[in-house]
């Protein structure tokens, strides 16, 4: 036993050593990390100010890029018939990727640098209640609107086709709505509050992560059901 605990021990002296071993790698491996993180903001808070509406469109591509694999892989872990999980459905990512980079970045980028933010420009709790209310019963819903009808259309092959829109809204917007309120809202107070505006987007798509998830089960699992019971 003691042989034992001596053998634990050299091999923690080995890994965490200050010394030896691979204590002092796992502290270079994690300060060239910081140093490259640091480098990654700085090079991205310069594409900010360059190229603001482009920055955007990428990080929201990339959120949405990892909120629906992520989305797609926890709809198969919930399924317990092996035989009945489906595969991978990559032209699904896709329809999330284009909708995010088409509509959902340059929207937000135009709401809060047009509107919001010059209606609203302080952080007082008061005023940040109050982008909250307007942006949950203005922005919001007719957001939600416009993405179900480019998801039915995308799903559609590309045909317009009122029905189906109408029966997808008539459906799924309320149920959506209320979702997005019970989840939306808390992240978009730290969002109001703390977020510099030209980070604003960028917050909203890496807090929109489990969100993304959310969203992209909601939307896609719904829309295969509608097309499938026409």
């Amino acid at each position: 036993m003691k042989s034992r605990l001596k053998t634990v021990k050299s091999w923690f002296k080995e890994i965490f050593g200050k010394k030896k071993g691979l204590g002092k790698d796992f502290l270079a491996m994690f300060r060239k990390i910081r140093s490259r993180s640091q480098k990654f903001v700085y090079h991205y808070e310069g594409w900010l100010h360059r190229w603001p509406l482009i920055t955007k469109i990428g990080t929201n591509a990339v959120i949405i890029g990892i909120s629906d694999p992520l989305s797609q892989y926890l709809e198969r872990q919930r399924t317990k018939d092996k035989r009945q999980r489906k595969p991978f459905n990559f032209r699904r990512t896709f329809k999330m990727i284009l909708g995010y980079s088409l509509i959902h970045a340059p929207v937000f980028h135009l709401w809060y640098k047009v509107y919001l933010d010059r209606r609203f420009p302080d952080k007082k709790m008061i005023t940040v209640f109050k982008k909250l209310f307007v942006e949950s019963l203005t922005i919001a819903p007719a957001y939600n609107v416009v993405f179900m009808t480019y998801s039915v259309t995308f799903d559609n092959h590309g045909e317009w086709n009122t029905r189906k829109i109408k029966s997808k809204l008539q459906q799924d917007f309320w149920p959506l709505m209320k979702t997005a309120w019970s989840v939306v809202p808390i992240s978009q107070f730290i969002n109001f509050r703390f977020v510099a505006p030209r980070y604003r987007v960028g917050y909203m798509a890496l807090a929109g992560v489990v969100w993304g998830i959310l969203f992209s089960h909601f939307i896609n699992k719904e829309v295969i059901e509608l097309i499938k019971h026409k």
